[in-house]
């Protein structure tokens, strides 16, 4: 009985060892610059100038411009290049950015409530496609010293890795009793190291959307955000002793579940050529599931793995705050200019077991700042171009890799990425015939992570690797106005 009521602590002590980690929590609260194709070309600076479906997830008030019903998709291809100076990897795939049900309804006044519309919109907040190999030959680091460092901590997961895969021995006092383990590696041996991720999956969302049409001067709107998560991440971490012997270990991470927002949003037109937004998007709460799977193959020992069941845990991100301006030119052509701001080290996990977690988001975590620019011009009623920018800086606080902090990841997976910051270049046309219209957008995104194959310690200092995303997205809206 007390054997079984042992296994049973084990288990219960290891499910809370693969708890999330601080970096789990950023990659859930980001999200990319993506939907219809005019808001892809204008780099989604069109909180102030409304009149488009996608612009409804950043401001509800862009609902209150429409003046006619309206139905579209967007449909696009995307192809990710990632280059860490030794390593290129290239991914391809398919995606569907947006799809939208605008609904509106004129009171035929001319003051007071001019319009109510209504929208059903769906946005991909985010495309998880990323392939990224990585190499250290030579290297007197070794992840080995990382599990021993772990291996302190009561039935932790990658401490479980390395003891029972014989890549640790125990360090005892004159009592013997368990002090301390570490590595079998002897002092200054060298290590070769390879790693590879695969990332996959998507951040989705569907908003349902009211917005008011008030003299033509005021637009109010609110939105109910409901989101879909949909990841996995597949890695393999490789070592390969100078003096003989080595590992693979292997993790697989599958996160799926659900979330809840709430947006407010307003739009001014104080004069005809200026339009002024500003809109509020609380956090969203997500009921997340994880299932983890991981494997050690080593030359010391028989392979070894965990089976971790489902484990149900709940995140908040942050907050959104814009601010926004649009300035119409005559007839001919729109700029917007906006200002987003999150504050990521509001994010936490629920639960006290979480208490560590949302301490390290607190310290590492700082506001990130999103400035996009984006300009139509319309040489007719049938054509017109645009074109835009978009920049947001690191949601990570310099002093983390400055100062060299611990950052704490997830299980028995030791490798994470902090995020330098984030640009898109983006263009397009519009093309209207009677109803109907077309808009084709390309986006050229860049993101530049800082890439840890496993946390700085007392014990050992790990290289950054530089990894350059490139993404390449062309997308299509196929819209019609009734």
């Amino acid at each position: 009985m007390k054997k079984i009521i042992a296994s049973i602590a084990v288990l219960l002590a290891c499910g809370q060892a693969m708890a999330q980690g601080e970096m789990d929590a950023l990659k859930y609260s980001q999200s990319d610059i993506r939907g219809t194709a005019r808001y892809t070309s204008m780099a989604g600076a069109m909180g102030a100038l409304g009149g488009d479906a996608s612009a409804i997830m950043d401001n509800p008030a862009a609902l209150g411009i429409y003046r006619s019903s309206d139905i579209s998709l967007t449909p696009g291809i995307a192809w990710v290049n990632t280059n860490n100076g030794s390593n290129k990897d290239f991914s391809l795939g398919a995606t569907f950015d947006n799809f939208s049900a605008i609904f509106n309804f004129m009171t035929g006044k001319n003051s007071g409530a001019v319009a109510h519309n209504f929208g059903i919109t769906y946005n991909r907040l985010r495309n998880f496609r990323s392939n990224i190999s990585a190499s250290r030959n030579g290297s007197t680091s070794s992840l080995t010293d990382y599990m021993a460092y772990r291996a302190d901590e009561s039935y932790d997961a990658l401490g479980d890795m390395g003891w029972y895969s014989n890549l640790l021995y125990k360090i005892v006092d004159d009592q013997d009793n368990v002090v301390g383990y570490e590595s079998i590696l002897n002092e200054g041996e060298k290590v070769n190291k390879r790693y590879y991720s695969e990332e996959r999956g998507t951040i989705d969302e569907w908003d349902f959307s009211y917005s008011i049409n008030l003299n033509n001067i005021l637009y109010l709107g609110a939105t109910i955000g409901v989101q879909a998560i949909d990841y996995e991440l597949s890695s393999t971490h490789t070592e390969d002793f100078a003096e003989g012997g080595g590992f693979d270990l292997y993790n697989t991470l599958e996160t799926t579940g659900t979330g809840l927002n709430f947006r407010i949003g307003g739009i001014v037109r104080p004069v005809d050529f200026l339009r002024i937004g500003a809109a509020f998007t609380t956090p969203s709460v997500y009921k997340l599931t994880d299932y983890y799977y991981d494997r050690i193959n080593s030359s010391e020992a028989e392979p070894f793995s965990h089976g971790h069941g489902a484990i149900d845990y709940t995140l908040t991100t942050p907050y959104k705050v814009m601010g926004s301006l649009g300035f119409v030119i005559g007839k001919q052509a729109l700029v917007g200019i906006n200002y987003e701001m999150k504050d990521y080290s509001t994010a936490k996990y629920s639960g006290t077991e979480y208490s560590v977690d949302n301490e390290f988001i607190k310290q590492d975590f700082t506001m990130s700042h999103t400035i996009k620019i984006g300009a139509e011009y319309k040489f007719d009623d049938a054509l017109s171009l645009r074109a835009g920018y978009a920049l947001t800086t690191s949601p990570v606080k310099s002093s983390v890799e400055d100062e060299q902090l611990e950052i704490s990841p997830a299980g028995s997976i030791p490798a994470y990425s902090i995020p330098q910051n984030y640009s898109q270049y983006s263009a397009g046309f519009g093309y209207r015939s009677g109803n109907f219209y077309l808009d084709v957008a390309y986006a050229l995104s860049q993101k530049k992570d800082h890439l840890y194959l496993y946390p700085y310690t007392a014990m050992n200092t790990t290289e950054a690797i530089k990894v350059k995303t490139t993404t390449n997205t062309i997308v299509a809206t196929l819209g019609l106005k009734f």
